[in-house]
């Protein structure tokens, strides 16, 4: 028989998978912003939809994608072979 604080460590992430199954995203006036924290926004209307989206209409604010392209690593050297003795 599992011990009890097994037993309640395993409710409790059982209980959360639905939630996370849930949840939706972030925009700000149309942009999805999800990752942003620490952030406050000033006369501001907030609607969350069906889908569990929440989303930020904020005049006055804006939001931007950028796209970041890594830049390729250059390849190593190659290593000569061992010389024969």
């Amino acid at each position: 028989m599992p011990r009890p604080s097994a037993r309640i460590a395993l409710t409790v992430a059982a209980s959360l998978v639905p939630m996370l199954a849930l949840a939706g995203s972030v925009f700000l006036n149309g942009v999805k912003i999800d990752g942003v924290t620490n952030t406050r926004f000033e006369k501001a209307t907030v609607r969350i939809d069906a889908e569990g989206n929440v989303h930020i209409d904020a005049p006055g604010y804006a939001a931007r994608v950028t796209t970041v392209t890594p830049t390729p690593a250059t390849p190593a050297p190659a290593t000569p072979p061992p010389a024969a003795p």
